[in-house]
């Protein structure tokens, strides 16, 4: 779901190009899962470009992310609801 909807990998595992040793990069809270579903068109890049660790969001992320939710039908708000991750 998170590569349909344009989220990197590097959103999620951080630098991993950059990282001799591979760590965890974010808490992976649910605090912090919670933000970027309340919030995608922040973190969101082209498909074509999810796998690319070295890829740098445009200086108009917001309008780019904003574009990127309509055009890949990311649900918004509702992707908040408890049922999303925990079935």
């Amino acid at each position: 779901m998170h590569v349909r909807a344009g989220a990197g990998c590097t959103e999620h595992h951080g630098p991993v190009g950059a990282m001799p040793l591979m760590r965890k990069s974010e808490s992976l809270y649910m605090a912090w899962c919670l933000d970027c579903h309340r919030h995608p068109e922040q973190h969101l890049r082209p498909r074509e470009h999810v796998f690319d660790a070295v890829w740098t969001p445009p200086e108009d992320q917001l309008a780019h992310g904003q574009r990127l939710v309509r055009e890949y039908h990311v649900r918004g708000r509702e992707i908040t609801e408890c049922y999303t991750c925990h079935r």
